[in-house]
């Protein structure tokens, strides 16, 4: 019940979108709410943000094959910069916002 009742909360917070990522015609809505959700996440001391697969996944309510190509793309479009601390591209991988602003 409790969890039910912190998953309640946490959605009921919301997400914002910046507006020039709205008004980005080339982005997918599934590209601008996973965008508003990095903004949301905490930075560590470099700057970084670590994305789970599983949270992107639950954000988006998608494959992870879906969320693989909204940050490819996110990266493309100079959005985000993805940084891998590691072999294994989905355990290291971390985020750089680099456009959250107009």
């Amino acid at each position: 019940m409790n969890e039910l009742i912190n998953n309640a909360y946490t959605w009921q917070l919301g997400l914002l979108i910046p507006y020039h990522v709205c008004k980005d015609n080339r982005l997918t809505p599934a590209d601008k709410l996973l965008f508003a959700a990095l903004l949301e996440l905490k930075e560590d001391h470099e700057g970084l943000i670590k994305l789970t697969e599983a949270y992107a996944k639950e954000v988006l309510s998608c494959s992870n094959g879906t969320v693989l190509r909204v940050l490819n793309r996110l990266e493309l479009m100079g959005y985000i910069n993805m940084v891998y601390k590691s072999n294994i591209k989905s355990k290291g991988r971390r985020i750089k916002v680099t456009n959250n602003k107009c």
